[in-house]
């Protein structure tokens, strides 16, 4: 056991009694090993026991605190759901509509299945299931089923139209490009087959299965020969549209040369195969339509990308495109239909990311109809989950780690006078959004919100996901006609977790995460600093990493940086690049992204600083130490802040999720979001008094902020 050696130090050592101590003593114990020296691997030393009575749960491949607290709020909002009172509210009767249809699982397979063809029907012919012959690829209109899609259901196949802050006038909203999405997600599993062979086959099958399941309800036939051929051109296609995605990247994190704010009209130019007025008075309400005709200025995310896309589109046979667009649109069906394809679609995620079962039908009822009607979920969670003390210390916290920051800006003699007086300006001016939106705690704006989505209890759950489709895509677009709202949270309040937007330069931390093990205004400051003190730090530094700095403290794309401080930014970074990169990853054959990850690596390793030197600024007025914490009482205060912070970060992935997340994940992985921040930080090994030569207490370390 590895213990803290007081020596013959006479220490006070204050110990109390509260609920506060002792539900964080047993969280403690849940999850310290203290067998490890938290000098050699603090991660191991924070969450060894979590990990052994956490084991990754069967419907995940990933497990962590926020999971584990998600699973926490997704029960509390079950609750809700099942329990609904919707006399006082319209807007909650629709989420109880919405919720109920989703849990209905009595209908007819055959029904369910005519139901997803007649949406298709609706969109054009499906060669892969209505034949070649019923294809006419000589009148097939791309335009038309890209639009007729997107009016049923908001899909980003090929490509992804959506309204988004203007970077350069935050005031206004545009239509913003990007690519689109592919079946399998991630670009990697097509072009590394030696590698992915696993999930490629996972992913044929599954299509395989899915179109045998649609024949089969329709009464349709077509041989074995007939759909492999079609499933091997999809395959074909997704496999060189993911070439096209990869090589078009840029390989910088620069705005300039990613977003280009053009005309609309440029997109007849760039990727000509789509007629872009056509489409957008399709998709649109017709009050829109002149905001489409007066050509507005748009943003396109990499117009690289759109012009390859566009010859890769032209040179496409129509049949191949159409049954894209179509297998993509019926894979987004699948928890509208019956139970056999929720089972095969939870066994192709189980071959290609290891999970061993299904989540269970009430957490994805519960997961959709949160997202689809946010504000209603939110109020049903507020009214329960609202206390005015808990958002008033999260906020004085906000403060007291921005002031802080500050602090060390000033402190910082590598920048110019002009590129730290604009940075403080900036840290000054950003705001903190906590809990919910307003409107969740206003029933009457809140029914107002939803009036013009309308269910009725006669429809099935896919005619409700088509009206609400239809109901965001004409909220989203009358965006494009209203000034921005700075103080939209981008989140809602039973999200775990927090974020920054760098073009409201604002916090976002909802009601979620605002309890344990993140916090809770009875613990000690300790605990509470190292925990949601660095979150939110974490989420301040954001707004000075490498995409952050981009942009002023009003929250437009601006270069307000000298040069050489500019250069020595960039050094930092560097040095913290080559740190993370040079980690191997337990359980994989791979480095941490240290390049994808900068931005993290910069927040997580300049929040926890922040909140340490905030909480060591509480000591010090407070005069004393805090309460130490029953049971772990050989750990002082500023133990408990490190500790803290670990333990808030514990989680474990499987080796194919591992492998996913260096692909497509811009944090580390939890074991290195913990031991690579504390070995950063000298005022760690100064804390527990590390050797020299310990593992935690190396001798050149990183740091930006």
């Amino acid at each position: 056991m590895w213990v803290l050696l007081l020596g013959c130090l006479k220490i006070s050592i204050v110990v109390a009694n509260s609920d506060g101590l002792h539900q964080i003593s047993r969280l403690w114990n849940e999850s310290l090993d203290l067998s490890i020296d938290p000098c050699e691997d603090l991660y191991q030393f924070a969450c060894g026991n979590w990990i052994k009575n956490n084991p990754i749960p069967e419907d995940r491949a990933y497990y962590d605190k926020y999971s584990q607290l998600s699973d926490v709020v997704n029960r509390q909002t079950r609750a809700f759901y099942d329990s609904i009172d919707d006399r006082n509210s319209t807007a909650i009767s629709k989420l109880k509509l919405f919720y109920t249809a989703c849990m209905n699982t009595t209908g007819k397979s055959v029904e369910k299945t005519s139901e997803l063809l007649e949406f298709i029907r609706k969109i054009g012919v499906w060669p892969m299931i209505d034949g070649d012959d019923k294809f006419n690829a000589t009148e097939f209109d791309l335009t038309g089923y890209l639009a007729r899609m997107a009016s049923i259901r908001s899909m980003d196949v090929f490509f992804a139209a959506y309204g988004n802050i203007d970077l350069n006038n935050v005031s206004r909203t545009l239509i913003h490009f990007e690519k689109g999405s592919l079946g399998m997600s991630i670009p990697q599993f097509y072009l590394e087959p030696k590698r992915f062979r696993r999930q490629v086959s996972a992913y044929e099958q599954y299509m395989r299965t899915v179109i045998y399941l649609i024949l089969k309800d329709t009464g349709i036939s077509r041989s074995r020969a007939q759909i492999n051929e079609h499933v091997k051109e999809i395959i074909g296609f997704e496999k060189t549209f993911a070439h096209v995605a990869l090589e078009s990247m840029s390989p910088n994190h620069n705005f300039s040369a990613l977003m280009k704010a053009r005309r609309l009209s440029d997109m007849d130019r760039i990727m000509s195969i789509v007629d872009w007025k056509r489409y957008f008075n399709t998709i649109m309400p017709e009050d829109v339509h002149p905001y489409i005709a007066s050509n507005p200025e748009v943003i396109i995310a990499n117009p690289k990308f759109f012009i390859a896309l566009n010859k890769l589109l032209k040179r496409t046979p129509a049949r191949t495109l159409a049954n894209v667009m179509l297998w993509r649109f019926a894979d987004a069906w699948w928890l509208q239909l019956d139970e056999r394809f929720e089972e095969v679609r939870h066994d192709y995620i189980r071959r290609v990311i290891g999970t061993v079962n299904r989540a269970p039908r009430w957490k994805e009822c519960s997961s959709v109809s949160g997202i689809a009607m946010a504000y209603a979920s939110d109020a049903l969670y507020v009214k329960e989950n609202f206390d005015e003390n808990d958002l008033s210390q999260v906020k004085n916290l906000f403060e007291e780690v921005r002031s802080e920051f500050m602090e060390l800006l000033k402190a910082s003699d590598w920048m110019d006078n002009s590129t730290r007086t604009y940075a403080i300006s900036k840290a000054q001016d950003m705001i903190a959004l906590v809990g919910a939106q307003t409107i969740a705690y206003n029933l009457t704006a809140l029914d107002n919100y939803y009036s013009e989505l309308n269910f009725s209890v006669d429809d099935t759950y896919g005619t409700m996901v088509r009206k609400h489709s239809l109901w965001k895509q004409k909220k989203a677009a009358r965006d494009l006609l209203r000034p921005v709202d700075r103080y939209r949270l981008p989140m809602s309040a039973t999200t775990v977790n927090a974020a920054y937007t760098f073009v409201k330069n604002a916090l976002t931390i909802p009601s979620a995460i605002l309890q344990p093990p993140f916090f809770d205004s009875k613990f000690p400051k300790a605990t509470n600093y190292g925990a949601i003190g660095s979150i939110i730090s974490h989420e301040i530094v954001h707004g000075f990493d490498m995409q952050g700095r981009q942009f002023d403290k009003v929250g437009n794309r601006k270069n307000w940086w000298g040069e050489s401080t500019q250069t020595e930014f960039l050094n930092r970074t560097e040095c913290m690049i080559k740190q993370y990169s040079a980690q191997k990853v337990d359980g994989t054959d791979m480095h941490i992204d240290g390049y994808g990850t900068q931005g993290e690596n910069i927040a997580d390793n300049g929040g926890i600083k922040q909140a340490f030197r905030a909480y060591t600024k509480y000591l010090k007025a407070l005069g004393k130490e805090e309460a130490r914490i029953p049971r772990f009482e050989q750990f002082d205060n500023k133990q408990m802040f490190f500790i803290s912070y670990a333990m808030s970060y514990c989680g474990h992935a499987k080796p194919e999720e591992s492998v996913r997340q260096i692909y497509t994940d811009s944090h580390a992985p939890s074991k290195y979001r913990i031991n690579m921040v504390a070995s950063n930080q000298p005022e760690f090994s100064d804390a527990f008094k590390c050797s020299p030569k310990a593992t935690m207490n190396p001798e050149s370390r990183c740091y930006v902020w």
